[in-house]
């Protein structure tokens, strides 16, 4: 990574870096999406709503996966901006065995929970047994693909992003044959989008670990010494992430409840849908806040105090355009994108109806997931924890328990947006709040003040 190429063109390395991530976290997301169209088209709105009704698991999955990673990468690509190549590759090895331990520790929590979450929904028999086959399944693909996403992380840290989005691009066009055979041709059901998940993520697993084998650039699969300093800043770093994954299996849990009662499952299966939009669009955010962060980490570990703010405005602008796009496409094509899952009036109607009061969030909740990514890559896990919490916990679990009381089936619509309007407010505080103080100065009057960030 070359921070002078950085500095002349910020917006074109930044894109350099994003693009690609953006690219492979759409297509990561799009093995979930596809699933959910076949599903939808061929099953029905059970099969939707079991699908979304296990979400929580994933959550568990995500939280873990992404905390272990993002700490671990950020702290490996920090050591990389101060030419510590060594102990970089160290931090690698070690990351991707601390994942590997947590993932089959979540699998079998995952396991033991999964009755009592069914019971505790107090669900139907067929949306039961939808559950039981997607998931029974899912279970084991879950830990295969928090490795390819923690894989993805660090080939992005060294400069290829670009590899990532090739790898993605290959296991998704193989789960959409897949999915197409197994659902429509052998009439599989929901246990044949799974089966497809599972054979597309394991060979993107078996690409990935083919490069870390074979390639000579800095991180390489081998060997690793303990560094218990080195796994505390992992998880301190990565915290935030842990706490905003398991907020929205919490929320999303206790969302998915209150839907039951207020609407029932077609209900759920309308959230399904049009959360579909906010999982694409959360990928989109989430592969540019990945592409920037490489370069933030890699600025703060060399000093350079100045670009790493300016890539963080830049990265803002971006989102927010991003955010206002998707808000448009839904407003005026919400129907059609309904009906690629249903062809049921009612249903399609809920979702556009939803959509005209959901996507309000999208114009504001990039700038907040962006500040979070931000902490996290220059070390303050405590104001990006804060912001995780918020717009994943506190704020949400208050909405989703007075909105639906106050505004009925409304307030299920109106919670996404009124969250990330209250966590936009704070995350601009606590941008503003803080203060960089170099340890050298790059030029003068480098020390970057609140007004600043």
């Amino acid at each position: 990574m070359d921070l002078n190429t950085i500095r002349n063109n910020p917006y074109k390395n930044l894109m350099r870096f994003a693009l690609p991530s953006v690219i492979g976290m759409l297509l990561t997301s799009l093995i979930t999406i596809v699933d959910g169209i076949f599903i939808g088209q061929n099953i029905g709105k059970d099969g939707l709503a079991a699908v979304n009704l296990g979400i929580p698991i994933l959550y568990l999955f995500l939280g873990v996966a992404i905390m272990v990673s993002v700490g671990g990468s950020t702290l490996a690509v920090q050591r990389l901006g101060t030419n510590e190549n060594s102990t970089a590759n160290n931090v690698f090895n070690q990351t991707i065995f601390t994942l590997i331990c947590s993932v089959i520790l979540v699998t079998v929590l995952s396991k033991i929970l999964f009755n009592p979450l069914q019971n505790l929904l107090n669900i139907g028999v067929p949306v039961s047994k939808y559950m039981n086959d997607y998931y029974g399944i899912m279970l084991m693909v879950y830990p295969v693909m928090m490795l390819n996403t923690a894989f993805g992380m660090f080939i992005r840290g060294e400069g290829k992003p670009e590899v990532f989005m090739k790898i993605s691009i290959l296991t998704n066009i193989v789960n959409v044959v897949l999915d197409a055979i197994f659902i429509i041709k052998y009439n599989l059901g929901v246990k044949g989008a799974a089966y497809a998940s599972a054979i597309s993520v394991i060979l993107g697993l078996a690409v990935i670990t083919q490069y870390f084998i074979r390639k000579k650039f800095k991180f390489k699969l081998g060997r690793f010494v303990f560094s218990y300093k080195d796994f505390k800043n992992t998880v301190f770093n990565g915290s935030s992430e842990l706490i905003g994954q398991l907020s929205m299996s919490l929320t999303t849990g206790l969302l998915n409840s209150v839907i039951l009662n207020v609407i029932g499952v077609i209900g759920v299966a309308a959230m399904t849908i049009v959360g579909y939009v906010g999982y694409i669009y959360s990928m989109i955010i989430i592969g540019i806040g990945q592409g920037m962060s490489p370069i933030v980490s890699y600025s703060f570990g060399a000093q350079d105090y100045k670009l790493m703010v300016v890539i963080r405005k830049i990265t803002q602008k971006v989102v927010f355009i991003c955010g206002g796009l998707v808000f448009i496409i839904m407003i005026l094509l919400g129907s059609k994108y309904a009906g690629a899952f249903t062809d049921n009036i009612n249903l399609k109607m809920l979702v556009v109806n939803g959509l005209k009061i959901y996507a309000f969030g999208f114009l504001i909740s990039g700038y907040n997931v962006i500040a979070s990514f931000y902490f996290t890559a220059i070390g303050k896990a405590k104001q990006s924890a804060i912001i995780s919490s918020m717009r994943g916990l506190l704020v949400l679990s208050v909405n989703i328990i007075l909105l639906p009381l106050l505004f009925k089936e409304t307030g299920i619509w109106l919670i996404f947006p009124l969250t990330e309007i209250t966590t936009f407010i704070v995350s601009i505080a606590l941008i503003r709040s803080v203060v960089i103080k170099p340890k050298k100065i790059i030029e003068k009057g480098d020390i970057i003040h609140g007004s600043d960030m």
